[in-house]
């Protein structure tokens, strides 16, 4: 998350003229407001995670390893459209 995090703040900052003091405010701001509802579910997964594979009973835990969260995978399109528009070419 801490790369995707910086991924997303440089798009935010790099929109506008960093000497702006106002502008890296709104900039920071929406930032914030934006990667806060990811974070909480990021979290809130992990935490769910964390007790279904540490309690899961011994028959089910070969299940354990074909669930991947659909919200992750929806952030690797937003990265990769971050990408287009700064003119890389997307992550693989």
């Amino acid at each position: 998350m801490s790369i995707e995090d910086g991924l997303f703040l440089a798009a935010e900052l790099e929109r506008g003229d960093l000497a702006d003091a106002a502008y890296v405010h709104g900039a920071l701001q929406t930032y914030e407001d934006r990667r806060k509802p990811h974070t909480r579910q990021v979290s809130e997964q992990a935490c769910w995670t964390g007790r279904i594979f540490h309690r899961l009973p011994r028959p089910l835990r070969p299940l354990r390893r074909e669930a991947t969260p659909r919200h992750i995978l929806s952030r690797l399109a937003e990265i990769d459209e971050v990408e287009r528009r700064a003119g890389r070419a997307p992550m693989v």
